[in-house]
């Protein structure tokens, strides 16, 4: 016969093991619904800061296109200006040094390189 000490021994063994066990899978589950929201939270962040980015470079972009364009009419306007000023001077001779730095700073302003056209080109003067 079997000693009732050992079924109530295996019973208590089984008992406890089924508790443990479902307090485990109970714990697993309250931890993988924390991990998910942290997840969701996470996403929902990256998906806010990707419009907010979204947002600043189109801002950027039409500033940028807004500069240009006024930066154009400018250029055109100085270029104009400078071709009506010098006007007068195609019917007058014009020493080919003066005309090559009327060129090139022309062609300096079409460029929009300033720095480029700096000291090393400096007008000479010819006095």
């Amino acid at each position: 016969m079997i000693d009732l000490r050992i079924v109530g021994a295996a019973l208590l063994a089984a008992a406890l093991a089924g508790t443990h066990w479902y307090a485990y899978r109970q714990g697993a589950q309250a931890v993988q619904i924390r991990f998910d929201a942290h997840v969701a939270a996470a996403d929902r962040a990256a998906v806010r800061q990707a419009d907010e980015n979204r947002g600043r470079s189109a801002q950027v972009e039409e500033r940028i296109v807004v500069q240009t364009v006024y930066r154009d009419r400018y250029l055109t306007k100085t270029v104009k200006e400078i071709e009506r000023a010098t006007q007068p001077l195609a019917v007058c001779p014009v020493p080919a040094d003066a005309v090559r730095l009327l060129n090139d700073a022309a062609r300096c302003a079409r460029e929009d390189r300033p720095a480029a056209c700096g000291a090393v080109d400096a007008v000479l003067d010819t006095r």
